[in-house]
């Protein structure tokens, strides 16, 4: 599927740059967006006229990972107005709410959301096995100095592990739970 290799180095390049920056461009984010949009809506519109693949029974849309322009418009939505609240609440950034508008975007709803999910459980057992690591269990239990820094997660590494991981699986298990 087309799509996802697509959305597949738009997570790549942005765990790179959150990664390495704690920053996740525009220029990366506003086009993936927009071209998720134009993706889907030659799926939904515009790839009637060819044939479906022989044999294999799926559609040409299907192959190329096309999930029709309404479900691109409604897991975008969705996925932002999600991590906008966390980003309200200053839990996320800006570029972490734009990179979830992508993952909506070519995703949906359901598979998106998933992603969503599976990314904010990965970096929970990552804070918990960092702060167990920095500071033993005195830290881990909420005894540390006041003095002591708080870092920031890069959102968009987890978000790819987490696309990773919704590789690795049927699509069909995940959003069954």
């Amino acid at each position: 599927m087309i799509s996802g290799v697509i959305l597949s180095l738009v997570l790549i390049i942005a765990a790179w740059t959150d990664w390495r920056w704690r920053l996740i461009h525009n220029v990366l984010t506003y086009p993936a967006i927009l071209c998720g949009l134009v993706w889907n809506g030659l799926g939904s519109f515009g790839m009637e006229f060819l044939p479906s693949v022989q044999g294999a029974g799926w559609t040409t849309p299907q192959l190329l990972g096309c999930i029709g322009l309404p479900a691109s418009i409604l897991g975008g939505t969705i996925c932002f107005v999600l991590m906008l609240s966390v980003y309200v609440t200053g839990g996320a950034g800006g570029g972490d709410v734009k990179l979830a508008t992508v993952i909506g975007v070519y995703l949906g709803i359901p598979a998106g959301l998933v992603v969503l999910m599976l990314a904010f459980i990965v970096a929970a057992g990552w804070v918990l096995c960092a702060s167990i690591y920095r500071s033993g269990w005195r830290g881990w239990l909420g005894w540390r100095s006041p003095d002591t820094p708080v870092e920031t997660l890069p959102l968009g590494v987890f978000c790819a592990v987490a696309f990773g991981l919704y590789l690795c699986y049927p699509a069909e298990s995940w959003v069954q739970l």
